[in-house]
């Protein structure tokens, strides 16, 4: 049901749904596709305008793909099982932002972020530009991501075109796993690292190689984490020095924000060490660094 109050367009939704219920359907389909695409997003009116009218409706379900979010595990199912209905690659095709949240919602499992994307490994989303993953924030489960050599080369012609990923109260198996999904992105130019990131087994040095970041081309990068061990900070750095993105000094924007840590020095001082390791590879190639909440006394070089 559409909510009136949402983003104040109700009046323009209920000229819409009036003009289109009233009058018989003479409009040029040009212009409905004009007016049915400022509703791009809004999820609740295209639904409205969908069911207002006939001809309304392949043009609003179209543009209902455009973002998909799946908040629960119905959600989860009904679009894994349109997935092998005829003609889903045509929607698909219009996905622009797919996202995945996984909070407090007892009907998923709590592997469903590794579920979800290798239930999907292999389909074709060849207009995705943003990948948006977010773990649970239950201690009850924790939705450790597991993934495999054979999921990574299914994820990268599915992911082959997104180019921002933004990862949310997420947690890991190893670190390899994080890589992994990284890696599986060929295009990736930004990846944001919200929330709690978490690495439940430590891992040795990774081999960077292809399929590890030998190819990572990412532009900016955004640090907007906290975690229970400091040493996944110094992980990440190291893994993030020697990759492509590093090496041949492509990223120029970092931001980092450690939250919480100007509490904890020990802490604070893997992230310190991190950094300054990324700044001192990048050197003049960096154009846009922001780092906030610094403790009273840290320097970084």
């Amino acid at each position: 049901m559409y909510n009136e109050a949402r983003d104040g367009c109700w009046v323009q939704t209920a000229l819409i749904r009036f003009v289109f219920s009233s009058l018989p359907m003479i409009l040029p389909i040009e212009l409905i596709e004009r007016v049915v695409g400022y509703l791009r997003g809004d999820c609740d009116t295209l639904l409205s305008c969908a069911l207002t009218h006939s001809s309304l409706y392949p043009y609003a379900k179209a543009l209902l793909y455009t973002v998909v979010c799946i908040r629960s595990g119905s959600a989860h199912d009904s679009l894994r099982r349109f997935r092998f209905t005829a003609g889903s690659e045509r929607y698909f095709a219009r996905t622009e932002r797919l996202a995945l949240h996984e909070k407090h919602d007892t009907t998923l499992s709590p592997h469903t972020l590794s579920t979800f994307l290798l239930s999907f490994a292999g389909v074709e989303f060849p207009n995705l530009r943003c990948l948006e993953l977010v773990g649970g924030e239950s201690a009850v489960s924790s939705p450790w991501i597991h993934l495999s050599l054979t999921a990574f080369s299914r994820m990268s012609k599915t992911f082959a075109t997104v180019k921002v990923l933004i990862l949310t109260d997420v947690e890991f198996m190893t670190l390899r796993d994080f890589v992994r999904l990284v890696c599986a992105l060929p295009q990736l130019e930004e990846l944001c690292l919200t929330g709690f990131l978490d690495v439940q087994k430590a891992s040795n040095s990774i081999v960077i190689t292809e399929k590890m970041g030998a190819r990572l081309s990412l532009r900016r990068l955004r640090l907007d984490f906290h975690t229970d061990h400091s040493e996944v900070w110094l992980m990440l750095c190291n893994w993030l020095v020697h990759t492509k993105a590093v090496r041949a000094r492509i990223l120029n924007g970092i931001v980092v924000d450690p939250h919480d840590w100007k509490k904890d020095t020990a802490n604070w001082g893997q992230c310190s060490s991190g950094v300054t390791t990324l700044l001192e590879q990048l050197g003049s190639a960096l154009e846009d660094l922001s780092v906030v909440q610094i403790p009273s006394g840290t320097v970084i070089r």
